[in-house]
Order: C-alpha cells, then sequence, then structure tokens
C-alpha cells in the first residue's frame, strides 16, 4: 500500500519549522516546487491569516502580481497556531503508526492463542484415547510403602 502524500499544508509548516524564524515567502514557493493553482492558494491563505504569520496590508499579496513574487520580499514565519497544528498532525502519525503496530502483535498473539488451544486438545485427546501404561515396579514399591504403614501403624498401637 503506498503512503499517501503529505499534504501541503504541513510540508509548508514543516518548511517554517526547519527555518525557525522569519523567511521569505517567494523562497519557500520556490523551493516547495507549487504549481500555479496551489501556488496561488497558499498565497491566498497566508494574505487571509489562515497559515503563517504575516505583518503586511492583504495588498501585498495580489495573485496579478505572481510573476514578480520572485522579487517579493514579503516575510513570513510560523505561528504558534501553525506549530500547533504541526505538532497535533505529526502525534496523529505517530498515533496511526502505533495503532498498526498494535493491530500487527494483536494478531500474532491471538494466532498464538489459537496454535497453542488446538495443541492443547489434541495433547488433552492423545492422553486421553491412550492407554496408561505404569511400570509394574511402580505397583511392588506402592505395596512395600503401604505394608510398611500398616506395620508401623500396629506398632504405634501395640499389636503385634
Amino acid at each position: 500500500m503506498n503512503k499517501p502524500e503529505k499534504p501541503i499544508h504541513f510540508k509548508i509548516l514543516e518548511y517554517a519549522r526547519k527555518e525557525n524564524g522569519p523567511f521569505n515567502l517567494a523562497d519557500m514557493i520556490n523551493n516547495l516546487n507549487l504549481d500555479a493553482p496551489t501556488k496561488k492558494m497558499v498565497i491566498d491563505q497566508v494574505r487571509d491569516g489562515q497559515i503563517l504569520f504575516h505583518s503586511y496590508h492583504a495588498n501585498a499579496f495580489s495573485y496579478s502580481d505572481l510573476g514578480n513574487l520572485e522579487n517579493s520580499s514579503i516575510r513570513v514565519s510560523m505561528s504558534a497556531l501553525d506549530a500547533f497544528r504541526l505538532n497535533e498532525y505529526e502525534e496523529l502519525e505517530f498515533a496511526k503508526k502505533s495503532a498498526s503496530s498494535a493491530k500487527k502483535t494483536a494478531i500474532v498473539a491471538i494466532l498464538i492463542s489459537i496454535l497453542t488451544a488446538i495443541s492443547s486438545i489434541g495433547f488433552s485427546y492423545y492422553q486421553v484415547s491412550t492407554e496408561s501404561k505404569l511400570p509394574n515396579k511402580l505397583f511392588e514399591t506402592m505395596d512395600r510403602q503401604l505394608k510398611l504403614s500398616e506395620e508401623t501403624n500396629n506398632l504405634l498401637r501395640g499389636e503385634k
């Protein structure tokens, strides 16, 4: 199963975290190799304050000036909300991996339990269906012990 591609928003947030401070918006867009519709979406969301922090007027983000974006000096940085979103996403991804691992472990444990139960039933059936053969020496030893016990009891009671 192919792992789905990471959503662009989280790629942007990882880029922002890696920069560890204010960075040029145009550099980020170029480094992430965004296509034109995605560039527009990202610029609109940055302008509207939905992702990344900036202190510019909304007119600084005009999509019609996208061709000039490479020359832009718009600086953005990761906001606290962005950091929270990225942490939540990473925790969710970790939880998915952990759940998958736990599921595999549970399946293996169930299979082992089934094999153990089947083998236990098989051994029990074998023991019940097989005639028990105890050695004669065991019975002779038990008889001797019984006679010694009876003699000891008789002596204790004063009988001969």
